[in-house]
């Protein structure tokens, strides 16, 4: 049930702006406006309720948001034109729907407790609590000054790109600072369209001029226009309406699916919980192993098998220099069978490889403008923001002093050396996951393989394995970043397979997963340095959650009984919304249990709005005429 967003910025300024290139003088009346101003459908759900009008301008807006989507191929341009009037009606419908709605359900609204009368029955302010109409206000203040920016010469405009490549970044990270409710409020206090304004720039002046004389001339300044500021435009007040419907169809959005999934009981998810594990502890070997496969948070492991686990690591990688020495060596002691001494090769490994260096991989995050405070990264681009691991290398502020811009230029390392030894990460790592308790030795010599166990670890391991991983590891594959506890060990092939990993790498980690979570190796491969940590052992021994609580227990680190779960069941039921897009277990199966049921829902109530107000002659009326020179 979303909104075409037809008074959206980009959409319909380039309406404006190309319009009589993109039709020819065979679709535009010698009027411009008067043409564009023709009222091509009116809608009003029931007496009393606004009559809402739609013009020949919007179809024309719709239209190129249509032909400039990716979708555009699914439509013919013999009936576009007809399908974006159905498009619009039904959006408009919907909006008047949804104040029906929660007139009707006031409790369902989330609005300081406010009274519906007669009065504001229609108006959309009524329905939107203070956040979201912060929100709204706040998003259409930002496109008008984006469009203002947008009249602005390349040359004038200021501010940093890194063009560079981008180092992976934790899965579901974006590039977006989302803005606390004070900021948005204080960025829509400030006088930022008028041109002699708190926030004026070099060339924006010329910008300015420039948009308001094009609003002018399209009709969309409006009687209300103050001279030099932009929001009392007819303009500013489109974009407006349009993020205050959007707020309000995306909330009548979730009241309709709450009731859906309200049906679903905690009762219903245990069941559903335990038909999974009856189906994991059937498994064959062989699809035990395709189960593995798709191994994350939101698809874990209920019932284990020996042998198996996982493992995470930090890469740190030979240079090109070590490997050609190495290969050379390989060469030169071969023996007639093509075999060479495996001590001797370890040791001449070791022995090349000792010089092995850790580097920051971050330095592309700063230098793209992620999210950084000057010393580590912070929102998104942290697994665990508390403790964070700071960015070891030189920082650059490139904004001015008194500037409330923050933009970085990064580089390796802070002191005068570029790089981690061995040992130097080795007592990082020490710090930051064992409490500085590991029996790591003041002097290392040439390791190929060392295994170094600790007293005492973090409660948050796991995500700072992760932190360590993102920062240093020089693994190629971005998928080795963003694997759940990090790559599947198993059992040695019965020689019909072939090993997955290097051999060394899997021999290891087969090792590693039988030892607790205090113990971490170091390994030589060709490649490297694989510094590797325990992250699940399958072992059906300790690793069998015959219960939904048992498992959700083990997965959150807490002790709760059913009763205590299902406390926590309500609560998500509750704030469903706070939950979504996460790995929490419990939302998961709830979600698995009342997706299909949801989407049935709102779509029999979509279809019942289109039968008893979109076809309804009485409340919806169209023009064809308006718009028929339109249509081929």
């Amino acid at each position: 049930m979303r909104k075409i967003s037809i008074a959206m910025t980009t959409i319909l300024m380039a309406v404006l702006m190309c319009l009589s290139t993109l039709f020819g003088c065979g679709l535009i009346t010698t009027n411009y406006n008067r043409d564009m101003n023709q009222v091509v459908a009116t809608i009003q759900i029931e007496e009393g309720a606004p009559k809402d009008v739609i013009y020949k301008k919007d179809l024309i807006a719709a239209y190129i948001n249509h032909n400039s989507s990716e979708n555009s191929h699914n439509h013919s341009d013999d009936n576009i034109f007809e399908e974006i009037v159905d498009e619009l009606i039904n959006d408009a419908v919907f909006v008047q729907y949804a104040m029906k709605y929660f007139a009707d359900n006031p409790t369902e609204l989330d609005n300081d407790n406010v009274v519906i009368t007669s009065e504001n029955k229609w108006k959309l302010e009524t329905y939107l609590n203070a956040e979201e109409k912060i929100d709204s206000i706040f998003y259409a203040h930002q496109d008008i000054n984006n469009l203002l920016d947008g009249y602005m010469d390349e040359e004038e405009k200021v501010g940093d790109t890194y063009t560079g490549t981008i180092r992976v970044t934790p899965t579901g990270a974006t590039n977006d600072t989302e803005k606390t409710t004070d900021e948005k409020r204080e960025y829509t206090n400030l006088d930022a369209y008028n041109p002699n304004g708190s926030i004026n720039v070099e060339g924006k002046r010329t910008a300015f001029t420039k948009l308001v004389n094009m609003l002018e001339e399209n009709d969309l300044l409006g009687d209300n226009y103050v001279n030099g500021k932009l929001e009392t435009t007819e303009y500013f007040n489109k974009v407006l309406e349009s993020y205050q419907e959007s707020q309000l169809l995306d909330k009548f959005g979730l009241a309709v699916n709450k009731k859906a999934r309200a049906t679903i009981s905690y009762s219903d998810v245990v069941a559903r919980y335990a038909e999974l594990y009856a189906e994991q502890e059937n498994l064959t070997q062989t699809e035990f192993d395709t189960v593995l496969s798709s191994l994350s948070a939101t698809s874990p492991i209920l019932y284990g098998r020996t042998g198996y686990g996982t493992v995470y690591h930090v890469l740190l990688k030979a240079t090109d220099k070590m490997t050609e020495a190495l290969d050379e060596w390989k060469t030169e002691n071969k023996k007639k069978d093509g075999a060479y001494l495996d001590e001797k090769y370890s040791e001449e490994r070791a022995r090349l490889f000792k010089d092995i260096t850790a580097k920051e991989q971050r330095e592309s995050w700063i230098n793209a403008g992620y999210d950084f405070d000057g010393t580590k990264f912070t929102g998104d681009y942290t697994l665990y923001e508390d403790a964070s691991l700071p960015f070891y290398g030189s920082v650059t502020h490139l904004n001015p002093a008194d500037s409330e811009d923050f933009d970085y230029r990064a580089k390796y390392r802070v002191d005068d050396a570029e790089e981690f030894t061995l040992a130097e990460i080795l007592d990082l790592i020490n710090d930051y996951l064992y409490n500085g308790t590991a029996n790591i030795p003041a002097t290392l010599g040439d390791i190929d393989s060392e295994t170094y166990t600790a007293t005492d670890i973090n409660p948050e391991f796991n995500k700072r394995v992760r932190e360590l991983m993102f920062a240093f590891s020089e693994d190629d594959a971005d998928t080795a970043l963003n694997t759940y506890k990090g790559y599947v060990i198993k059992p040695e092939p019965d020689g019909t397979e072939e090993e997955e990993w290097m051999l060394e790498f899997a021999e290891e980690g087969r090792l590693l997963i039988e030892q607790p979570q205090t113990t971490f190796k170091v390994v030589a491969t060709d490649y490297g340095y694989h510094i590797m940590f325990v992250g699940e052992n399958f072992n059906p021994a300790t690793y069998n959650f015959d219960t939904l609580e048992a498992f959700l227990n083990y997965q959150y680190g807490k002790n709760g009984d059913a009763t205590f779960w299902e406390t926590e069941y309500d609560k998500m039921m509750a704030d469903w919304e706070d939950y979504e897009d996460t790995d929490n277990y419990l939302y998961v199966l709830i979600n698995d249990l009342s997706s299909s049921f949801v989407d049935k829902s709102y779509k029999s109530i979509e279809n019942k709005i289109i039968k008893d107000y979109v076809s309804n002659s009485n409340v919806v009326t169209k023009n064809q005429d308006v718009y028929k020179d339109l249509i081929k």
